[in-house]
């Protein structure tokens, strides 16, 4: 039995049509606009008796003809958990080719990024990898320049707030490395950059 939480999410919609305008806008969709709106059937049923019900199915037409039906899916965190991982991942996949290249997509793979998701797609995948190496590389690199400032520190050289601040904000290892080398033995904060 659907939630009220559940049938808001879809029949906002299905009551106030024009929503889906100001939504596709702000998702960077293009979509014409209509003159003309319908609520379809809900009903998917095939043949093979299996029953397929979408929350809200609306059939736009545009002042061309041209027609576009927008399917929409209320689905609770809780749902998407009865939904077997290939299977969900193949839904998360395609969802975000439909997508093309839109804010909407953005979006999406930022949701589909999060941790919490025990079904990811590939690219979903590839971005959390990326991302454990650029964190990996950020925090190596915040501890080399936390090194630097604490021998400095230890050898009571001042460090002027502008190059406390160059020095925190550098993710060049290699370069962090050099001045990490010259706090050895510079008598001023400003050698490190000679």
């Amino acid at each position: 039995m659907p939630s009220s939480q559940h049938e808001a999410l879809h029949r906002i919609f299905r009551d106030k049509p024009e929503l889906f305008a100001h939504a596709f806008k702000m998702l960077n969709i293009d979509f014409p606009t209509p003159c003309e709106v319908a609520v379809v059937d809900t009903d998917m049923t095939e043949i093979v008796p299996i029953e397929r019900r979408a929350d809200t199915v609306m059939m736009f037409t545009s002042r061309w003809g041209a027609k576009t039906v927008v399917i929409t899916e209320s689905q609770s965190h809780e749902a998407l958990t009865t939904v077997d991982t290939d299977t969900a991942a193949y839904i998360a996949e395609q969802t975000e080719i439909g997508l093309g290249d839109t804010k909407a997509r953005q979006i999406w793979r930022c949701l589909m990024t999060m941790q919490n998701y025990r079904f990811k797609s590939e690219f979903a995948e590839m971005l959390r990898a990326e991302g454990r190496a650029e964190g990996e590389a950020c925090g190596e690199a915040r501890g080399e320049a936390k090194s630097v400032l604490k021998i400095l520190e230890q050898r009571d050289i001042p460090v002027p707030e502008p190059i406390r601040e160059r020095i925190l904000a550098c993710t060049d290892l290699t370069l962090l490395e050099s001045w990490l080398v010259r706090s050895l033995k510079a008598a001023t904060a400003e050698e490190l950059f000679d």
